[in-house]
């Protein structure tokens, strides 16, 4: 088995984006995937980094990923879009969705864009943070569900219907913290089963069983056709329906890869509603207010929802991203098939740029 190799920002997003144009995804394409998985390593979600790459390049490969593929405009109403991501990178969909929504917010005061047709999107909450930094609050969500065939079961059921089904706000602070809350709505995303599998970790108690039905501490019985359980019980099991239904919204019948389902943005401009200064200061101050209390006992402090991402980010700016063994051996794998020389890849000026403090 490999060791595991701390990489830096800047070798990260270039590595991906040399694999990903050697499997026919066009460059500017390419770039977009980089920048969401890097980022999401930076802010401490290595559940949906580097580790994606083996599998973007598995979908191209099995035709289940056009890398090409565009993403298109199939009704516009003005503040409400519908879209077709046209089976291409579910990420550089997004990311159109998002800008799209964003200047049309600027425009008309709201947005909301809907498309099916899509691959996995990758860490939802930068999306909500690209709301926050444009002075906008930002709700994106992403959900399949189609009985029997997913990987999280509701409530009460041994057949898994649903992924994982994300929900993420960003509401902007003013600074390079905004508020942004991203959470699945099965009790962990299923890329933190990928991360403790590569790293050899046993699970906590109450996130998996396995073919069996039967509780599991292993990720490895997930991947051996068990399933995920949904949050909160019956409640978590509800919010796993939601994302399913207003992805339905962009076509009706909700089509997505045979189930119901898609990706919905909406996106607020807070200067139509009040003063966006005066907003975020109101809103950092909150959030000052909240850390400021005392902590619990066993806790050295009070966090709110973005402080982990910008400690993570500085951080690993500063030292680099550690990659597990086995995700190494999968991305050399790849390289080899691809025809890429990992060692050969230039770090262009512009990817140095991108990642500096």
């Amino acid at each position: 088995m490999a060791d595991p190799q701390t990489l830096r920002a800047a070798h990260l997003h270039a590595y991906t984006r040399e694999m990903l144009v050697a499997a026919d995804m066009p460059f500017p394409i390419a770039e977009e995937v980089a920048e969401v998985l890097v980022g999401a390593n930076l802010a401490g979600h290595d559940s949906h980094g580097f580790l994606r790459i083996p599998m973007y390049l598995d979908a191209i490969a099995d035709d289940r990923m056009t890398p090409a593929g565009g993403t298109t405009v199939v009704r516009d109403n003005g503040n409400t879009v519908v879209m077709d991501g046209g089976d291409g990178s579910g990420i550089h969909s997004c990311k159109t969705a998002v800008e799209f929504a964003i200047e049309r917010a600027k425009e008309v005061g709201t947005c909301a864009v809907t498309f099916s047709r899509i691959n996995h999107i990758g860490r939802l909450g930068h999306y909500a943070e690209m709301a926050a930094h444009a002075g906008c609050v930002g709700f994106v969500t992403v959900g399949r569900g189609d009985p029997g065939n997913i990987i999280t079961l509701p409530f009460g059921s041994k057949s898994p219907t649903f992924g994982t089904n994300p929900l993420a706000f960003g509401i902007p602070t003013g600074d390079n913290s905004p508020f942004v809350l991203d959470f699945a709505t099965s009790v962990v995303a299923e890329g933190k089963l990928r991360v403790a599998r590569s790293k050899g970790e046993q699970l906590a108690d109450g996130i998996i069983v396995d073919k069996h039905g039967n509780p599991s501490n292993d990720p490895a019985d997930f991947y051996d056709d068990g399933a995920l359980l949904p949050m909160a019980a019956h409640k978590g099991s509800a919010l796993l329906m939601l994302p399913c239904l207003l992805g339905a919204l962009a076509d009706g019948s909700g089509s997505y890869q045979g189930g119901v389902g898609g990706c919905f943005v909406l996106i607020l401009d807070i200067t139509r509603f009040t003063d966006l200064d005066t907003y975020q200061q109101s809103v950092r101050r909150f959030l000052d207010s909240i850390k400021a209390t005392e902590p619990a006992a066993g806790h050295d402090e009070v966090l709110v929802p973005g402080d982990f991402e910008a400690r993570n980010r500085a951080i690993r700016l500063e030292n680099g991203v550690e990659v597990p063994g086995p995700i190494i051996e999968e991305v050399e794998e790849w390289a080899a098939k691809l025809g890429v020389n990992l060692g050969a890849i230039e770090i262009t000026e512009n990817d140095e740029k991108k990642y500096s403090n």
